[in-house]
């Protein structure tokens, strides 16, 4: 009886998988083509940095996303055999292979690892604690016990051991073959196993997820799947396999928020969270092969699907479901309990249960377009009018052979159909315009021909806007229409891009969204204010389908990718892609309610869940690593120092995203690049020679969907210039040359200080010669000329005698005098312009005691007069004396007028008398005009005199004391 109930279980399982559509799983995927050492996965990993490593049976490889990094036996791994890959808490990474034993790569070279036993030539699966120790499980599958890097394994379970992972600290599940699972918890330093379950029969086998907390347990064609929380176990359901699966070994399990994946070696079982269960092999999703070795998820849930020869597949989150249908999809029709669609086959209804079923009684090639009215009735277009049946359930129990009864006839299809009052109804036809029609039980009845809109004849379709209908065109454009105003044509003159429009969206009753050939459209009801096509972002030729989803996001569908419409740019959401292989979209539409697009091609519909398309922001840094000269710098906080002869390299590298496996990553070096470039993946980034200065290299990652993770900081490093340009160098330049500048002053500074002195002293020597001269001249000269005079004066008595020595005594008073004047003038250093007026004036009374009339004038026209040296002022005294002493003995001038003038840069002397002059250029020029010019000239002065035979005479002295201008 049981065996019964379990064949009518499979059976109507089976019935139930061939009526429906059977769903498609898309699969991103890494295979041999992409790049893979080998197509034969034993193990999958992703390590902390988000690079993923696969063990294969040809080797290892590290992929970020753009490249592959290989590890094999030509670089240092034991073994092309890995088993399993792990990461202990130093970011090394970890490899078990099949007759090599465990070997370890720290980042730039693959190390053996020694270990003391001959049972680890092979390694099937290890596990690293926080701590860093180490559980792994040897090839005679017993688990082993590492605590620290001396390598020395201590066996803590000597019985059969597959899986082990941690459920606590210090706790774990073991996967002791096909009949136990334990657990093992360490206590005081030992290790003690607990039974969780075991198998109650020989026909009872178990294969484990582990990670996930759950085990299978096979019995026959039924399968358990318990849940283990701690040392709990609870049953969470059944599963029961179909015929194809009997004989087969279970191989692997997944398990994910009620989603189901069960594993043979020639078939895969997949129930999803509707508990709908698929079956997929080589020929329906699978590609390449039937068997699944090995189901690994990551940190961020994705889930990577390791076979046996057909690489990776890469299942992140399901957005998108494909069923399978006879044809081409031509139209899509969304009502509240299901969704219709014709294709050129027959009639397809997906309903809410999730579930695509042909209508097989109305299969036929004539079906254009299906309606579902507000009151229940159901229209379905033909191409040679409309069929109307009372509800959608008639649809299950009517045959093509009973539609006649309920058939409208038309010149021409019906592509469309809108509900307008009840028992109205607009259809939009392929050649005679948009027709009304009234409803009445299952035939409709067309209204005056006066009330049929003939513009466009050709409507593709027509939709529902806020105030009215949208008919949509592939030649004449959109036209607008409603019940309070006269339908209006919007076409490429207008400012539409095409003519062909393809869709229709209205939000808000003042703007319309129009899809039309080469891109997107938004109108004011009148005219078109906005386009955005290829220059804002626009991929593809036409827009299938507008609208805003639950999140407010605004989505428009072209027939190459879904964009969403943010800062008056379309941005491509290309990591979500929603058309494979060769196929087109030729209709599209959104279900509000349910947050459904529905995409109809051929021989398929596809459901598109809009809340799963999450474009990618979340981008990992990458990571650098910086070479000078060959020499590998470590990363560093600080700044690094380079020569400027070096040449520097990088390799940038970023971690593996399985949305974003084509980013395109830009570099600049600041300093130096003045635009971002765009890396290379092959390719290093080499500066032979930087000038000096202060670099940094930074970065930033533009993910499919063109999300830019701004700019990222790598490394900051400077270039030291020559040491001829460096600090210290030229400190010691500018030091030294300050030392000789100094030196050299000095040295200047001391010359210039001797010959001072030595001019001083020489000075001070004709100084004191001069007043030598002058106590000689005044004891010696003037003594004796005063005795002359005396004894003139005294001995002789004579009148003859008396009026001779009265003559020779008065000369000898005159020379006395002047050789007084002399004395007075050489005893002195400087001599004031005042007192030089003084001793001028003194000599001025002398004459006019000889009865001559003399008037002076002496002036300073400016306060602190530059003293005289000895030389000037006696010059200027002997002018002054010869000119007066001239006009005395020749002129026979009444007045002489005397005047000095001393300002700041020159000193004016004049001497002035109204004698009977004389004619200058006869005159006869003796030796005191001649010594008078002389004495001006050692003065830097000029010697004018002037004179006109009864005119008198004037004599005029320039004297310029700091040079002539």
């Amino acid at each position: 009886m049981a065996r019964i109930k379990q064949y009518l279980i499979q059976f109507l399982l089976l019935l139930g998988v061939s009526h429906c559509a059977a769903q498609k799983i898309f699969f991103e995927e890494i295979n041999s083509a992409t790049g893979l050492p080998s197509d034969y996965v034993n193990c999958v990993f992703r390590d902390s940095r988000g690079y993923l490593w696969v063990g294969t049976d040809k080797g290892a490889c590290r992929y970020d996303g753009h490249q592959f990094q290989y590890f094999n036996r030509d670089n240092g791994l034991t073994s092309n055999f890995v088993y399993c890959i792990s990461e202990d808490n130093q970011q090394n990474i970890w490899f078990g292979t099949f007759e090599g034993g465990l070997c370890r790569y720290d980042g730039s070279r693959i190390v053996p690892v020694p270990l003391d036993s001959p049972e680890f030539r092979t390694i099937f699966h290890m596990y690293f604690n926080r701590d860093g120790s180490l559980l792994l499980i040897s090839g005679n599958f017993h688990l082993f016990y590492l605590r620290d890097r001396s390598f020395k394994a201590k066996k803590i379970y000597n019985q059969t051991c597959y899986e082990i992972y941690p459920y606590a600290e210090g706790k774990y599940f073991l996967n002791a073959g096909t009949k136990m699972i334990n657990s093992l918890e360490e206590v005081n330093d030992q290790f003690v196993v607990h039974t969780l379950w075991k198998a109650k029969s020989d026909r009872e086998s178990i294969i484990s997820n582990l990670p996930n907390g759950h085990f299978v347990v096979r019995n026959g064609p039924v399968v358990d799947i318990y849940a283990i929380d701690g040392n709990d176990i609870r049953l969470e359901r059944k599963f029961v396999l179909p015929p194809d699966f009997y004989g087969e070994t279970l191989w692997s399990y997944y398990s994910k928020e009620n989603e189901l994946w069960l594993s043979t070696n020639n078939a895969t079982a997949y129930q999803n969270v509707e508990g709908q269960t698929e079956f997929f092999t080589a020929e329906n999703g699978l590609g390449g092969t039937n068997f699944i070795r090995h189901f690994y998820e990551d940190g961020e849930r994705t889930l990577y699907i390791g076979t046996y020869g057909g690489g990776v597949k890469i299942w992140t989150q399901q957005y998108i479901r494909e069923f399978p249908v006879d044809g081409k999809v031509n139209s899509i029709s969304i009502s509240n309990r299901a969704t219709y669609l014709t294709t050129t086959r027959g009639l397809y209804q997906f309903d809410s249960a999730g579930k695509c079923v042909e209508l097989s009684g109305l299969r036929a090639d004539r079906y254009t377009s299906c309606y579902q009215a507000p009151n229940g009735r159901l229209f379905l277009g033909t191409y040679s009018g409309f069929l109307t049946f009372p509800s959608r359930s008639f649809l299950h129990k009517i045959s093509a052979s009973m539609t006649k009864n309920y058939e409208t006839m038309m010149w021409s299809g019906a592509s469309g159909f809108l509900s307008t009052t009840p028992g109205k109804m607009l259809v939009s036809t392929y050649g005679e315009g948009i027709m009304r029609y009234e409803i009445k039980g299952n035939q409709s009845k067309a209204l005056n021909l006066i009330d049929t809109i003939k513009k466009p004849r050709m409507a593709e379709s027509i939709k529902p806007l806020l105030n009215g209908y949208a008919v949509l065109s592939y030649n004449t454009g959109l036209l607008v229409g409603s019940s309070q105003i006269e339908p209006r044509n919007l076409s490429k003159s207008d400012g539409l891009l095409s003519n062909s429009v393809y869709s229709v969206f209205q939000e808000n009753k003042d703007e319309i969204w129009i899809g039309s050939l080469n891109g997107l459209n938004l109108s004011d009801g009148l005219k078109v204010i906005k386009t955005y096509s290829y220059p804002e972002g626009f991929i593809g030729t036409k827009v299938l389908c507008i609208f805003r989803d639950s999140l407010r996001r605004f989505w428009v569908l072209s027939d190459k990718y879904l964009h969403l419409l943010e800062g008056g740019r379309l941005r491509p959401i290309r990591s979500h892609v929603i058309l494979y292989g060769n196929n087109t979209i030729n209709r599209a539409e959104f279900d509000t309610s349910k947050q459904l697009l529905f995409l109809g091609q051929t021989n398929s519909f596809l459901v598109v869940e809009i809340s799963k398309i999450k474009p990618d922001s979340v981008i990992s840094k990458p990571e650098q690593s910086m070479l000078v000269d060959g020499r590998v710098i470590p990363p560093s906080k600080g700044k690094i120092e380079i020569k400027s002869s070096d040449q520097v390299e990088f390799s940038i590298s970023y971690p593996f995203n399985p949305l974003a496996k084509h980013s395109d990553l830009y570099y600049r070096l600041k300093g130096y690049d003045p635009e971002w470039k765009l890396l290379d993946p092959n390719e290093k980034i080499i500066y032979p020679k930087l000038p000096a200065g202060q670099y940094e290299m930074v970065c930033r990652v533009v993910n499919p969907d063109f999300y830019s993770s701004g700019e990222l900081r790598l490394e900051k490093f400077e270039v030291l210039p020559p040491f001829w340009q460096r600090f210290w160098f030229l400190i010691s330049c500018f030091i030294l040359l300050g030392t000789s500048v100094f030196f050299g002053v000095h040295y200047y500074s001391s010359k210039k200080y001797k010959r001072e002195i030595s001019r001083m002293q020489q000075q001070q020597h004709l100084q004191l010669e001069r007043e030598r001269i002058a106590r000689e001249l005044h004891d010696n000269v003037g003594s004796q000329l005063t005795y002359l005079i005396n004894k003139i004066e005294d001995e002789d008595d004579s009148a003859d005698h008396k009026e001779r020595a009265r003559d020779l005594g008065k000369f000898a008073r005159q020379t006395m005098r002047e050789l007084r004047e002399t004395i007075w003038a050489l005893h002195k250093k400087e001599i004031p312009p005042d007192e030089l007026g003084t001793k001028v004036q003194q000599l001025l009374r002398f004459y006019e005691y000889n009865g001559c009339k003399i008037e002076s004038e002496w002036r300073c026209k400016y306060d602190g007069s530059k003293p005289l040296n000895s030389l000037e002022a006696l010059n200027i005294y002997r002018i002054v004396q010869e000119s007066v002493n001239n006009a005395i003995k020749h002129s026979n001038a009444s007045i002489i007028k005397v005047s000095a003038d001393f300002e700041k840069d020159k000193y004016l002397l004049s001497i002035e008398d109204d004698g009977i002059g004389f004619n200058w250029d006869s005159w006869d020029k003796g030796y005191g005009l001649s010594n008078m010019k002389k004495r001006s000239e050692e003065m830097n002065g000029e010697f004018k005199i002037s004179s006109l035979p009864g005119k008198g005479t004037r004599i005029r002295v320039t004297i310029y004391p700091n040079g002539k201008n």
